[in-house]
C-alpha cells in the first residue's frame, strides 16, 4: 500500500509543486565547470561523480566515474573512485555490479578493509545478513572500528534481531565520525522502527547538522518532525537536491496540501481501494476541515462501501462548500443510483441540470436515473442534451446508451 501511495504521488508531483534551485544545483554546476576546465584531472572527475550520484543522476555518475578511472592520474585516486563506483551500483540496487566494484577495492593499495565492508553492503541489498557478517568481521580485523563496517554491522545485527548490539554499532560509528551522516541515519531508522520516535528525530537532527545538504538526511528529518512548516522546508530541500527522490516528493505532497491527499484518494478509489481512499480523505480533512474536494472524496468512498446515508450527507456538504462545482451533485446522483436510492438520485440529478444546464455530466447522470426508472423518453432527452453541452462526457458511450433504448 505504501509503495502504491508513494508512486502515485510522485507521478502527480508536477501538478502541484515547483521549487527553486538548490545548493546541490550550484555544486553540480561548479563540479561540471571544474571538469570542463581540466578533463584530464581524475580528482575533478571523482567530485563530479559524487555530486551526480547524490543528485540521483546515477547513469551520468557511472559514466563520469568510469571516464575518470581511465585518466593518467587516476591511480592517485583509485580507492575513492572504486568506492564511488560501488556506491552508484548500490544506489541502483544492483547486487552483482556492486559486489564486483567492491571486490576491485581489494586489489588496490589500502583498499582491503573497505572492500570487505563494501561487499557486506552489497549483500545487504538482498538482506543476506549471513553473507554480510563474515565480510564485516574481515573488515574489522584489518581496520578495527572501520566506520563503513560499523554502519553496515548495525543493519546486519538489526536484521538478526540483536537489537541492543545493532544500536551500539550505529552509536559507535556515529561517535567515531559525527561529521558523517550514514551512522546517524542508520541509528535514526533503527530507533524509529523500535518505537522511539523522539530519539530517532534527534539522530536525524544530527545527520542534518553533519551535512545540511544531504537529501537522505533532509528527507529522514522532514518526514518525522512535528512542525508542518519545518517539514515542508526540509522536504523541499531534499527534492531540490535530488529531483528523482520519489519518497521525499510523496512526503512533501502530504505535508503541504490537502489536494495531494484528495488526489491520492481519488486514484485509490478508482482502483477499488475504498478504505485506503477514505484514509486519504480523512487526512486531507484534518489539514483543512472544510475542504470541498476531500469531502467529495469522503462521500464517494462511503458510497463505494455502501454507507449511502453518510455519503448523501457528505455530497451535500461538499456542494455547500463549493457551489460553483457541480461534481458533488453528479456524484450524488450516480452514487445513489448505484445504491438503490432512485428518489434521492433524481433529486441530485435535477439540482445538477437545473443549476448547471450547460454541464454535460449532469445531463448524462439525469439520463441514467431516468433509464433506471424506466422512463425511456426522459432518458433519451437527457442523454441527447449531454451530447450538446459542455464538460467531460464520453460521447461514444452516451450514443451507445441512446442506441440501447431502441433495442429494448
Amino acid at each position: 500500500m505504501k509503495h502504491v501511495a508513494s508512486s502515485l504521488l510522485v507521478a502527480a508531483t508536477a501538478l502541484f509543486l515547483s521549487v527553486p534551485a538548490s545548493a546541490q544545483a550550484h555544486r553540480e554546476a561548479a563540479a561540471r565547470d571544474a571538469v570542463a576546465r581540466n578533463r584530464a584531472d581524475a580528482a575533478a572527475s571523482l567530485e563530479l561523480g559524487r555530486v551526480l550520484r547524490r543528485a540521483g543522476k546515477l547513469d551520468a555518475a557511472l559514466t563520469e566515474l568510469r571516464r575518470g578511472s581511465t585518466l593518467a592520474n587516476a591511480r592517485a585516486h583509485a580507492v575513492p573512485l572504486a568506492r564511488e563506483l560501488a556506491k552508484v551500483h548500490l544506489d541502483q540496487q544492483q547486487h552483482a555490479p556492486a559486489l564486483a566494484a567492491c571486490r576491485k577495492l581489494a586489489t588496490l593499495p589500502g583498499g582491503a578493509s573497505l572492500s570487505h565492508a563494501c561487499a557486506a553492503e552489497a549483500h545487504m541489498l538482498h538482506k543476506r545478513a549471513s553473507e554480510a557478517a563474515p565480510e564485516i568481521a574481515k573488515a574489522l580485523a584489518l581496520t578495527p572500528g572501520l566506520y563503513e563496517a560499523r554502519v553496515v554491522q548495525g543493519y546486519v545485527r538489526w536484521q538478526d534481531g540483536a537489537l541492543a548490539e545493532a544500536e551500539q554499532s550505529f552509536r559507535d560509528a556515529a561517535s567515531s565520525a559525527p561529521q558523517r551522516t550514514e551512522a546517524w541515519l542508520g541509528l535514526g531508522r533503527f530507533l524509529l522502527a523500535t518505537s522511539r520516535k523522539p530519539q530517532a528525530v534527534e539522530a536525524f537532527e544530527k545527520a542534518v547538522a553533519a551535512d545540511g545538504d544531504d537529501p537522505d538526511a533532509l528527507f529522514a528529518l522532514g518526514a518525522n518532525v512535528t512542525s508542518s512548516e519545518r517539514a515542508t522546508a526540509l522536504l523541499r530541500q531534499a527534492v531540490t537536491g535530488r529531483p528523482t527522490f520519489g519518497a521525499a516528493h510523496a512526503s512533501l505532497g502530504e505535508a503541504v496540501d490537502p489536494d495531494w491527499h484528495s488526489l491520492l484518494g481519488e486514484i485509490l478509489l478508482r482502483r477499488g481501494m475504498a478504505d485506503e481512499a477514505m484514509k486519504s480523505a480523512e487526512a486531507a480533512l484534518r489539514l483543512v476541515s472544510n475542504h470541498a474536494r476531500a469531502k467529495l472524496l469522503q462521500a464517494d468512498a462511503w458510497s463505494s462501501r455502501g454507507d449511502i446515508d453518510l455519503a448523501i450527507e457528505a455530497w451535500q456538504v461538499s456542494f455547500g462548500l463549493a457551489r460553483t462545482n457541480p461534481a458533488p451533485l453528479v456524484h450524488g446522483a450516480l452514487g445513489c443510483l448505484a445504491n438503490n436510492r432512485p428518489t434521492t438520485a433524481k433529486a441530485f440529478a435535477d439540482r445538477a441540470t437545473q443549476g448547471f444546464p450547460q454541464w454535460g455530466p449532469g445531463w448524462e447522470a439525469s439520463g441514467d436515473v431516468a433509464a433506471k426508472g424506466g422512463d425511456k423518453a426522459a432518458a433519451r432527452s437527457a442523454w441527447q442534451r449531454a451530447l450538446t453541452t459542455d464538460g467531460p462526457v464520453d460521447r461514444e458511450a452516451v450514443r451507445r446508451k441512446i442506441a440501447s433504448l431502441d433495442r429494448k
